[in-house]
Protein backbone atom coordinates (compact mmCIF):
# COMPACT_ATOMS: atom_id res chain seq x y z
CA UNK A 1 0.00 0.00 0.00
CA UNK A 2 1.34 3.45 -0.96
CA UNK A 3 0.45 7.11 -0.38
CA UNK A 4 -2.15 7.34 -3.17
CA UNK A 5 -3.94 4.32 -1.75
CA UNK A 6 -4.43 5.89 1.68
CA UNK A 7 -7.35 8.07 0.59
CA UNK A 8 -9.08 5.00 -0.78
CA UNK A 9 -9.45 3.70 2.76
CA UNK A 10 -12.00 6.42 3.50
CA UNK A 11 -15.30 5.77 1.79
CA UNK A 12 -16.71 9.17 2.82
CA UNK A 13 -14.20 11.22 0.84
CA UNK A 14 -12.91 11.48 -2.71
CA UNK A 15 -10.98 8.40 -3.84
CA UNK A 16 -8.09 10.63 -4.86
CA UNK A 17 -8.20 13.73 -2.62
CA UNK A 18 -8.39 13.77 1.18
CA UNK A 19 -10.87 16.33 2.50
CA UNK A 20 -12.00 17.93 5.77
CA UNK A 21 -10.12 18.87 8.95
CA UNK A 22 -7.31 16.36 9.53
CA UNK A 23 -5.13 16.16 12.63
CA UNK A 24 -1.88 14.20 12.55
CA UNK A 25 -0.48 13.26 15.94
CA UNK A 26 2.90 11.69 16.59
CA UNK A 27 5.37 10.98 19.37
CA UNK A 28 9.09 11.36 19.87
CA UNK A 29 9.90 7.78 18.89
CA UNK A 30 7.69 7.87 15.78
CA UNK A 31 7.78 11.01 13.62
CA UNK A 32 4.57 11.62 11.67
CA UNK A 33 5.80 14.42 9.42
CA UNK A 34 6.10 11.99 6.49
CA UNK A 35 2.29 11.99 6.31
CA UNK A 36 2.32 15.66 5.32
CA UNK A 37 3.83 14.55 2.03
CA UNK A 38 0.73 12.45 1.40
CA UNK A 39 -1.42 15.58 1.29
CA UNK A 40 1.12 17.64 -0.65
CA UNK A 41 1.42 14.85 -3.21
CA UNK A 42 -2.32 14.32 -3.58
CA UNK A 43 -3.11 17.97 -4.24
CA UNK A 44 -0.02 18.82 -6.27
CA UNK A 45 -0.33 15.87 -8.64
CA UNK A 46 -4.03 16.56 -9.21
CA UNK A 47 -3.29 20.14 -10.29
CA UNK A 48 -4.86 21.73 -7.21
CA UNK A 49 -3.40 24.33 -4.88
CA UNK A 50 -1.55 23.68 -1.62
CA UNK A 51 -0.53 26.23 1.01
CA UNK A 52 2.22 24.92 3.27
CA UNK A 53 2.94 26.78 6.51
CA UNK A 54 6.49 25.87 7.51
CA UNK A 55 7.07 26.42 11.22
CA UNK A 56 9.40 23.48 11.76
CA UNK A 57 11.04 22.94 8.36
CA UNK A 58 12.02 25.19 5.49
CA UNK A 59 10.97 24.84 1.88
CA UNK A 60 14.20 23.13 0.91
CA UNK A 61 13.36 20.29 3.30
CA UNK A 62 10.07 19.60 1.55
CA UNK A 63 11.62 20.18 -1.85
CA UNK A 64 14.25 17.52 -1.14
CA UNK A 65 11.65 14.98 -0.02
CA UNK A 66 9.43 15.76 -2.98
CA UNK A 67 12.31 15.28 -5.39
CA UNK A 68 12.89 11.78 -4.03
CA UNK A 69 9.21 11.03 -4.54
CA UNK A 70 9.21 12.35 -8.09
CA UNK A 71 7.42 15.63 -7.33
CA UNK A 72 9.04 18.95 -8.21
CA UNK A 73 7.74 21.45 -5.65
CA UNK A 74 9.81 24.21 -7.25
CA UNK A 75 7.79 23.76 -10.42
CA UNK A 76 4.57 23.67 -8.39
CA UNK A 77 5.54 26.98 -6.80
CA UNK A 78 6.48 28.73 -10.04
CA UNK A 79 3.23 27.51 -11.68
CA UNK A 80 1.16 28.92 -8.83
CA UNK A 81 0.05 25.55 -7.45
CA UNK A 82 2.01 25.85 -4.21
CA UNK A 83 2.46 28.67 -1.71
CA UNK A 84 4.93 28.48 1.16
CA UNK A 85 4.47 30.56 4.31
CA UNK A 86 7.92 30.85 5.84
CA UNK A 87 7.60 30.76 9.62
CA UNK A 88 11.28 30.15 10.31
CA UNK A 89 13.36 32.82 12.00
CA UNK A 90 15.63 34.91 9.82
CA UNK A 91 18.25 35.03 8.51
CA UNK A 92 17.24 32.26 6.14
CA UNK A 93 20.50 30.38 6.13
CA UNK A 94 18.97 27.33 4.49
CA UNK A 95 18.54 28.93 1.08
CA UNK A 96 21.77 27.42 -0.21
CA UNK A 97 20.95 23.85 0.81
CA UNK A 98 19.74 22.77 -2.60
CA UNK A 99 22.56 22.73 -5.11
CA UNK A 100 21.07 23.15 -8.54
CA UNK A 101 21.48 25.87 -11.15
CA UNK A 102 19.10 28.77 -10.55
CA UNK A 103 17.67 27.23 -7.37
CA UNK A 104 18.90 29.93 -4.98
CA UNK A 105 17.10 32.76 -6.75
CA UNK A 106 13.83 30.83 -6.66
CA UNK A 107 14.30 29.85 -3.02
CA UNK A 108 14.96 33.48 -2.14
CA UNK A 109 11.72 34.41 -3.87
CA UNK A 110 9.88 31.72 -1.92
CA UNK A 111 11.40 33.00 1.34
CA UNK A 112 10.27 36.51 0.75
CA UNK A 113 6.82 35.83 -0.73
CA UNK A 114 5.02 35.05 2.54
CA UNK A 115 7.29 35.65 5.57
CA UNK A 116 5.79 35.11 9.01
CA UNK A 117 7.08 35.52 12.55
CA UNK A 118 5.83 34.13 15.86
CA UNK A 119 7.11 37.24 17.62
CA UNK A 120 4.70 38.06 20.47
CA UNK A 121 6.46 41.12 21.84
CA UNK A 122 4.10 44.06 22.59
CA UNK A 123 3.63 46.58 19.78
CA UNK A 124 4.87 50.18 19.97
CA UNK A 125 1.55 51.10 21.61
CA UNK A 126 2.07 48.53 24.35
CA UNK A 127 -0.72 46.28 23.08
CA UNK A 128 -0.07 42.51 23.17
CA UNK A 129 0.66 40.98 19.77
CA UNK A 130 -1.31 38.02 18.44
CA UNK A 131 0.72 36.44 15.60
CA UNK A 132 -2.25 34.28 14.62
CA UNK A 133 -4.03 37.33 13.18
CA UNK A 134 -1.12 37.91 10.83
CA UNK A 135 -0.89 34.23 9.89
CA UNK A 136 -4.61 33.97 9.20
CA UNK A 137 -4.46 37.09 7.05
CA UNK A 138 -1.68 35.53 4.95
CA UNK A 139 -3.47 32.19 4.56
CA UNK A 140 -6.81 33.83 3.82
CA UNK A 141 -5.31 36.00 1.08
CA UNK A 142 -3.72 32.95 -0.58
CA UNK A 143 -6.84 30.78 -0.38
CA UNK A 144 -9.20 33.49 -1.63
CA UNK A 145 -6.95 34.06 -4.64
CA UNK A 146 -7.65 30.51 -5.83
CA UNK A 147 -10.53 29.47 -8.05
CA UNK A 148 -13.66 28.26 -6.23
CA UNK A 149 -13.94 25.54 -8.86
CA UNK A 150 -11.00 23.60 -7.43
CA UNK A 151 -10.36 22.29 -3.90
CA UNK A 152 -7.42 23.62 -1.91
CA UNK A 153 -5.24 22.22 0.84
CA UNK A 154 -3.71 24.16 3.74
CA UNK A 155 -1.04 22.45 5.88
CA UNK A 156 0.58 23.61 9.13
CA UNK A 157 3.61 21.44 9.86
CA UNK A 158 3.84 21.99 13.64
CA UNK A 159 0.97 23.20 15.82
CA UNK A 160 3.12 22.98 18.97
CA UNK A 161 5.01 26.11 17.96
CA UNK A 162 1.74 28.02 17.77
CA UNK A 163 0.56 26.53 21.08
CA UNK A 164 3.70 27.81 22.79
CA UNK A 165 3.08 31.36 21.55
CA UNK A 166 -0.61 32.00 22.23
CA UNK A 167 -3.42 30.96 24.56
CA UNK A 168 -5.07 27.62 23.84
CA UNK A 169 -8.46 29.26 23.22
CA UNK A 170 -6.89 31.61 20.68
CA UNK A 171 -5.28 28.72 18.83
CA UNK A 172 -8.49 26.68 18.76
CA UNK A 173 -10.38 29.66 17.34
CA UNK A 174 -7.67 30.22 14.74
CA UNK A 175 -7.76 26.60 13.61
CA UNK A 176 -11.53 26.67 13.36
CA UNK A 177 -11.37 29.82 11.22
CA UNK A 178 -8.80 28.17 8.95
CA UNK A 179 -10.87 25.02 8.63
CA UNK A 180 -13.99 27.01 7.74
CA UNK A 181 -12.02 29.08 5.23
CA UNK A 182 -10.85 25.94 3.43
CA UNK A 183 -13.72 23.47 3.72
CA UNK A 184 -16.62 25.89 3.16
CA UNK A 185 -15.46 26.68 -0.37
CA UNK A 186 -17.61 25.59 -3.30
CA UNK A 187 -15.23 22.74 -4.14
CA UNK A 188 -14.18 22.10 -0.55
CA UNK A 189 -10.68 21.23 0.49
CA UNK A 190 -8.49 19.90 3.26
CA UNK A 191 -7.01 21.57 6.33
CA UNK A 192 -4.17 19.61 7.94
CA UNK A 193 -2.24 20.18 11.14
CA UNK A 194 0.49 18.13 12.80
CA UNK A 195 1.02 18.13 16.56
CA UNK A 196 3.45 16.23 18.78
CA UNK A 197 1.02 14.53 21.14
CA UNK A 198 3.58 13.55 23.77
CA UNK A 199 4.36 17.19 24.65
CA UNK A 200 2.94 17.28 28.16
CA UNK A 201 2.18 21.00 28.08
CA UNK A 202 -0.07 20.50 25.02
CA UNK A 203 -2.00 17.46 26.27
CA UNK A 204 -5.28 19.33 26.82
CA UNK A 205 -4.99 20.93 23.39
CA UNK A 206 -4.62 17.52 21.74
CA UNK A 207 -7.73 16.24 23.52
CA UNK A 208 -9.73 19.30 22.47
CA UNK A 209 -8.63 19.03 18.87
CA UNK A 210 -9.61 15.37 18.59
CA UNK A 211 -13.24 16.37 19.12
CA UNK A 212 -13.10 19.21 16.59
CA UNK A 213 -11.47 17.52 13.62
CA UNK A 214 -12.94 15.16 11.03
CA UNK A 215 -10.09 12.67 11.12
CA UNK A 216 -7.19 11.87 13.44
CA UNK A 217 -4.21 10.07 11.92
CA UNK A 218 -2.26 8.86 14.94
CA UNK A 219 1.35 7.76 14.66
CA UNK A 220 2.85 5.68 17.48
CA UNK A 221 5.90 3.59 18.09
CA UNK A 222 5.75 0.00 19.25
CA UNK A 223 5.55 -1.03 22.92
CA UNK A 224 8.76 -3.02 22.47
CA UNK A 225 10.44 0.09 21.09
CA UNK A 226 11.58 -1.57 17.87
CA UNK A 227 10.39 -4.01 15.24
CA UNK A 228 12.61 -5.14 12.40
CA UNK A 229 11.74 -3.53 9.05
CA UNK A 230 9.00 -1.35 10.61
CA UNK A 231 9.08 2.24 11.89
CA UNK A 232 5.72 2.60 13.59
CA UNK A 233 1.97 2.18 13.62
CA UNK A 234 -0.74 4.35 12.06
CA UNK A 235 -4.26 4.32 13.45
CA UNK A 236 -7.32 6.29 12.37
CA UNK A 237 -10.13 7.88 14.31
CA UNK A 238 -13.02 9.38 12.37
CA UNK A 239 -15.36 11.86 14.02
CA UNK A 240 -18.50 10.09 12.85
CA UNK A 241 -20.88 12.93 13.71
CA UNK A 242 -18.88 15.34 11.56
CA UNK A 243 -17.95 13.20 8.57
CA UNK A 244 -20.11 10.11 8.22
CA UNK A 245 -23.78 10.38 7.16
CA UNK A 246 -26.21 9.31 9.87
CA UNK A 247 -27.53 6.59 7.57
CA UNK A 248 -24.16 4.86 7.56
CA UNK A 249 -24.52 3.25 10.98
CA UNK A 250 -22.17 0.40 10.14
CA UNK A 251 -19.24 2.66 9.28
CA UNK A 252 -15.89 1.51 10.63
CA UNK A 253 -12.57 3.30 10.71
CA UNK A 254 -9.88 2.06 8.31
CA UNK A 255 -7.65 -0.76 9.55
CA UNK A 256 -4.52 -0.22 11.64
CA UNK A 257 -1.43 0.08 9.46
CA UNK A 258 2.23 -0.61 10.11
CA UNK A 259 4.65 1.43 8.04
CA UNK A 260 8.24 1.69 6.93
CA UNK A 261 9.71 4.98 5.67
CA UNK A 262 12.19 4.66 2.79
CA UNK A 263 14.06 7.27 0.74
CA UNK A 264 11.63 7.01 -2.16
CA UNK A 265 8.35 6.61 -0.28
CA UNK A 266 6.49 4.85 2.49
CA UNK A 267 5.26 1.29 2.59
CA UNK A 268 2.10 0.53 4.56
CA UNK A 269 1.00 -2.91 5.69
CA UNK A 270 -2.43 -3.71 7.07
CA UNK A 271 -2.41 -5.32 10.49
CA UNK A 272 -4.46 -8.49 10.46
CA UNK A 273 -5.82 -9.30 13.88
CA UNK A 274 -6.26 -13.00 14.65
CA UNK A 275 -9.83 -14.31 14.73
CA UNK A 276 -10.91 -15.88 18.00
CA UNK A 277 -12.37 -19.36 17.65
CA UNK A 278 -15.01 -20.81 19.92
Amino acid sequence: MSFPELAGLFTWCSPTLPTGFVLITDVLEADGSFLLQHFITAYTKSGNHTTLVGLENGFSHYFGIGRKLGINLMTAYTSGKLAFVNGLASPYDWTDEVSMEGANATLQAINQSHPFSLDTRPSSTGEPTNPLKKLYSIVEKIVLSQSEEKPVCVIIDNLNYLANSVEESQLLNFLQYCNTLVTSRKSGGCFVGLIHADAEEDSTLVKSLKYKVDLVMQINGFPSGYLEDLDGELTFRTNIRRRVPVTRKNYRDPPVLHYRVADNGVKFHQVHKPTLKN
